[in-house]
C-alpha cells in the first residue's frame, strides 16, 4: 500500500462541523492537487486497487512501472521488492537505462 501526504490532511480541514465528524468529499471524488510519479520495479503489469475496489492495470516497460501517488492510499500487486540481508523488503527502484 502506498500514498504520498504532500497535501497533508486535506480531507478534514474545509466546510463546517455540524456534528463529531469531519466533512470530506465522496470517496470516488479525486481531491488531491498534487500527483508524485514514483518509477518502481515490475516486471509484468502492475495492478492498483482503490479504497473502494476499483482496479486500474498500470503497464510495465523495460522492467519498470511508474506510479502516481497522492493522498489516497492504494494498494499494488506486481511490485518488485528488493530484500536485504537481514530480510526486510523495500520498494526497488527501477533499473536504470543509458
Amino acid at each position: 500500500m502506498l500514498w504520498n501526504r504532500a497535501d497533508g490532511y486535506l480531507l478534514n480541514t474545509a466546510g463546517q462541523r455540524t456534528d463529531w465528524h469531519f466533512p470530506a468529499p465522496e470517496v470516488w471524488v479525486d481531491p488531491w492537487p498534487t500527483k508524485t510519479p514514483v518509477v518502481v520495479a515490475a516486471t509484468t503489469a502492475v495492478r492498483q486497487v482503490d479504497a473502494v475496489g476499483q482496479v486500474r492495470q498500470i503497464p510495465a516497460a523495460g522492467g519498470k512501472a511508474t506510479l502516481k501517488l497522492d493522498g489516497a492510499p492504494r494498494i499494488y500487486y506486481g511490485l518488485k521488492p528488493r530484500t536485504d540481508r537481514q530480510g526486510p523488503h523495500t520498494l526497488a527502484r527501477a533499473p536504470r537505462r543509458n
